[in-house]
């Protein structure tokens, strides 16, 4: 039994050994086979290759997206936009590998670098929106003579602005190389991003985001120190209701979708709004209730209400003069006044709860509004005196919102005086502008208010019936940019000649301008 007991074990682990060996054997066998089939006969570098994102007159229409890209950035940057750019440099080398029957791999690895250039909007990176994609390129393999051996082009596999960091792959076969032949890639093409999200939205929402996180932290501040005083019940539930109101608007701001709510909460400004929302709705009911119980609402003082409101709509024009940023767009759409949705909630407005007997909160309500009418009517006045004409024009919209609600208000000729004066400042405002953008020889200045000017007149065709003046500066532009082209053409400064040719073009057609076919005869002559 133990002799046979041996034996079985013997015969078993040998057995086991020398299947673990010819197992050993069979994948040695197969790795020197693998290793025969595709072996390694060299790897380099390549030409790395970058595109170059720059502000530059006329060109097609990709240029003409890309120009507003920059545009907007510069804006950000409070730079000129000659000044902006932005580059995407890609890493580029080779491996060549010897396949089995005598053919030949090359793999191509592309590695993008991380972004250089003016990018950065405040918390927000502008890479993903404004570099590009490379959508194709040309390999070449050349002999040690530079004679071409063969040509492929890639256009597969795009890589885009979120794989900085990673290497692509591109892999081709060919039937010959040989020591000393070298390869080069050229005709790179690239596809931007305008079909993912419009540039002019996107910088909008970043910059929306940043002055709704500075006007939050600022009303936050506000109320809390409030909450540590006495309040006047009537006074600080007007002031509660109105703060709410323009709270609810920043929820319902296209920013907050593109951002916070897409997950983008770099400064966590959703969970200030959703704490500052809480404090207006705790404050609301227990005041509502105080007013109730107490019967406060009977003793209403109009003067205390309509400084509440008017105290209101400063804070936030005081908010927006002391913001740091220069785009404050969102300040503009919260300072809307919205009478009498201000002062109502989802379940009462303010005055239903001031006085139960109706005529006496008809009465009540008539004085307010006559006496926040007769406040506007001289707080215009000032802003005209100060030549302040876009904080005029800005609140001569509010009141007449306001007047549209109210059933007390008569306009007065006084009114209309204002609102003719105040357009008529706006307008002389921008020309003086584009006389000094001429002087200084800023065109692109000139251009930009000469363009604010057309929309004032827009605005307001009732008030202002011609566009003489403006078209009188249009034509001084065109005639000081062709007076420059002649004298950098008499200095031989062709690369000049030629921007300042598109540049007078543009300007023609933008403006839609007559009478000007001789200057444009005289371009093309005179750069040919």
């Amino acid at each position: 039994m133990r002799s046979s007991t041996f034996a079985n074990y013997f015969c078993t682990n040998i057995g086991r050994t020398m299947r673990t060996k010819l197992m050993l054997l069979l994948f040695f066998f197969g790795f020197l086979s693998a290793a025969h089939t595709q072996q390694w006969i060299e790897n380099g570098k390549l030409a790395p290759f970058k595109v170059d994102l720059k502000y530059k007159r006329g060109g097609d229409k990709q240029q003409a997206e890309l120009n507003r890209m920059m545009a907007s950035i510069a804006y950000s940057h409070q730079k000129p936009v000659e000044t902006i750019a932005a580059s995407w440099e890609l890493i580029a080398s080779y491996q060549v590998t010897r396949e089995e029957k005598g053919n030949f791999k090359s793999d191509i690895f592309i590695k993008p670098k991380a972004p250089e250039g003016d990018l950065t909007l405040y918390e927000f990176n502008s890479a993903e929106a404004i570099l590009p994609v490379l959508k194709s390129f040309r390999l070449r393999i050349f002999k040690e003579d530079s004679s071409l051996v063969y040509l492929k082009i890639f256009d597969e596999n795009p890589i885009s602005v979120g794989s900085v960091g990673q290497i692509a792959n591109f892999t081709f076969a060919h039937q010959r190389w040989s020591k000393g032949w070298y390869m080069e890639i050229d005709q790179a093409e690239f596809a931007y991003h305008f079909n993912t999200l419009d540039f002019e939205k996107w910088f909008q929402f970043t910059n929306d985001y940043k002055a709704a996180f500075y006007l939050t932290e600022s009303l936050l501040s506000d109320y809390r120190a409030l909450q540590q005083k006495e309040q006047k019940p009537q006074s600080f539930l007007m002031k509660s209701i109105i703060q709410a109101n323009k709270l609810k608007k920043l929820y319902q701001l296209p920013f907050y979708k593109a951002t916070i709510a897409a997950g983008i909460d770099p400064g966590e400004l959703g969970q200030k709004m959703n704490i500052l929302s809480t404090l207006y709705t705790l404050n609301i009911e227990k005041y509502k209730k105080e007013l109730l119980e107490t019967n406060q609402p009977n003793t209403v003082s109009v003067d205390d209400l309509v400084q509440v409101f008017v105290d209101e709509e400063l804070s936030i024009r005081t908010i927006q003069q002391a913001y740091p940023g220069i785009y404050d767009h969102l300040f503009q759409e919260i300072r809307k006044t919205n009478y009498p949705e201000n002062l109502n909630t989802d379940t009462f407005g303010y005055f239903d709860i001031i006085e139960f007997e109706s005529a006496a909160r008809i009465k009540i309500i008539d004085a307010f509004e006559n006496k926040i009418y007769t406040n506007s009517i001289a707080n215009i006045e000032q802003l005209i005196l100060n030549e302040q004409f876009a904080e005029a024009l800005y609140a001569i919209e509010n009141i007449e919102n306001f007047k549209f609600y109210s059933a007390s208000i008569k306009q007065s000729d006084l009114f209309t005086q204002y609102k003719a004066r105040a357009a008529y400042g706006m307008y002389y405002s921008y020309a003086n502008i584009i006389d000094k953008a001429i002087a200084l020889k800023n065109t692109s200045l000139a251009e930009q208010y000469i363009i604010k000017a057309n929309q004032i007149q827009k605005t307001y065709p009732e008030l202002i019936l011609t566009n003489s003046l403006i078209e009188k500066k249009m034509r001084m532009l065109v005639e000081d940019c062709y007076a420059d082209f002649s004298l950098l053409l008499e200095q031989n400064r062709y690369d000049e000649v030629i921007s300042k040719r598109d540049t007078i073009r543009e300007l023609i057609n933008s403006f839609q301008l007559t009478g000007v076919e001789s200057i444009l005869r005289h371009l093309e002559v005179l750069s040919n």
